[in-house]
């Protein structure tokens, strides 16, 4: 069966599920270097990623406007257009939704640490390096619970850190912690 008979049949069953496959579906298609077009289930009423937010908006479906917004910024990471995931992750975390923990948020604050880091090194913001830090004590309390998800990312925020001050010998320390970490968990 191919993908858009899959999203038709989901279509019948449900259209948010629907609505947030098609997301799921454009970071594929990104990450592939191919154009599905998943918005076609639609038939013209939703073109974009924008239609679909407003359309969440509309029918006050916060899910579906948050994970339309993590999509944007983790598209925008993996294109490294770091001022476009600076922006979205501005938009994520006005989102009221954004204050209830769930397990995206974690990878989301994983990436936009790093991103806080680059962004330093890149322009010497303060603003960044604070954002970077606060995003190490997150995962530092994290990894307090469950350290075999979260030691490895620690290792590597804190490597990022001193790539960025710069601790040259200590970040190389952090990195090869890292690795050692993913590794072994």
């Amino acid at each position: 069966r191919s993908l858009k008979e899959n999203l038709k049949k989901m279509m019948k069953y449900s259209t948010v599920c629907a609505k947030l496959a098609v997301l799921d579906l454009i970071i594929v298609d990104e990450l592939r270097g191919t154009e599905s077009d998943p918005f076609a289930i639609f038939q013209g009423q939703l073109t974009n990623d924008s239609d679909l937010i407003n359309d969440a908006i509309a029918s006050s479906n916060a899910n579906n406007v948050e994970c339309a917004h993590f999509r944007r910024f983790y598209s925008a990471f993996w294109r490294a257009d770091y001022i476009q995931a600076e922006a979205s992750s501005q938009v994520l975390l006005s989102l009221p939704s954004s204050k209830r923990p769930k397990l995206i948020s974690i990878y989301f604050y994983f990436f936009r640490g790093l991103l806080a880091f680059r962004r330093y090194r890149e322009n010497n913001s303060e603003e960044q390096l604070r954002i970077g830090i606060e995003t190490i004590c997150k995962l530092e309390f994290w990894s307090q619970y469950a350290p075999s998800n979260f030691e490895n990312k620690l290792f590597l925020l804190n490597a990022e850190q001193y790539a960025s001050l710069p601790n040259i010998y200590e970040a190389k320390t952090q990195y090869e912690a890292s690795i050692n970490s993913a590794r072994d968990n």
